[in-house]
């Protein structure tokens, strides 16, 4: 993770993005610290990464890169915008022990590679998000670097940009999606991947509620999407809402703030 010390929307590469609404960092701040506290309240360890002053989208890691084991591919941004927190993110997973690649094409880490949990090279998959930001062939390279099969799904609302905008692997056999953000055969593709699926509504869908991390029991999410709360606690699953107004100006909640390192 990392602190969002200079978050702010200086630039629009999403809907969610408006440059002229004021943001406010001791808000986002807050935002971020409840999300890190829950998540070491829960006995994870959370590693941070220093915030660079240019970076104002760096609080995102969930974007840095896609990591399966000891093996990582590195982020290529469509923007120009967060060239040099890629870097940053790059060398820190070095250090940590991550043989990284850098991919030829567009690829957005784990924004658009959701990885199933105990997912290893050699024995995993990721489902992998293409149509509006990362192009199709980054998952062909990404599959060949990790060793893991991908699954390609195709996204078709630019609101929902990210895949981890619109699909959360709750569990090994439970999926959470939005279904409008998803070409019909993809939508098909979930379905048969996972034993039990929960379609986020509308309202659940645009206040990001399906950017969600999930340890398999807690699935910390944004505190709006209330529909989608009952229909977790429906299935045994604990939802634990938390604020992420501020951090959604810029088209992120709790998802978008954790990169994990399988």
């Amino acid at each position: 993770m990392c602190e969002p010390t200079y978050f702010d929307v200086v630039y629009s590469v999403n809907p969610w993005m408006d440059p002229t609404r004021p943001t406010d960092v001791a808000v986002a701040l807050c935002e971020w610290k409840a999300i890190y506290e829950c998540l070491r309240d829960l006995g994870h360890e959370v590693q941070l990464i220093p915030p660079l002053p240019s970076q104002p989208d760096m609080v995102f890691c969930a974007n840095a890169g896609v990591v399966v084991g000891t093996r990582g591919m590195a982020a290529r941004f469509r923007a120009p915008f967060r060239l040099d927190e890629t870097v940053a993110y790059h060398d820190w997973l070095i250090t940590a022990g991550v043989k990284m690649a850098k991919p030829a094409f567009v690829s957005e880490g784990e924004g658009d590679f959701v990885v199933m949990p105990g997912s290893v090279p050699g024995r995993g998959l990721i489902f992998g998000g293409w149509g509006v930001r990362s192009d199709l062939g980054a998952q062909r390279e990404l599959a060949r670097h990790l060793d893991v099969e991908v699954v390609a799904l195709q996204l078709v609302d630019e609101r929902f940009y990210h895949l981890d905008t619109a699909l959360t692997i709750v569990d090994h056999e439970t999926a959470a999606y939005v279904p409008m953000a998803f070409a019909p055969a993809s939508i098909a593709l979930i379905e048969q991947h996972f034993p039990t699926t929960v379609r986020l509504d509308d309202a659940d869908a645009l206040v990001l509620g399906a950017n969600a991390v999930s340890d398999g029991l807690h699935v910390l999410c944004a505190e709006e999407a209330k529909g989608f709360h009952v229909q977790l606690a429906d299935l045994g699953f604990v939802p634990i809402p938390l604020a992420v107004s501020e951090l959604r100006k810029s088209g992120g909640a709790v998802r978008c703030c954790v990169l994990e390192l399988f």
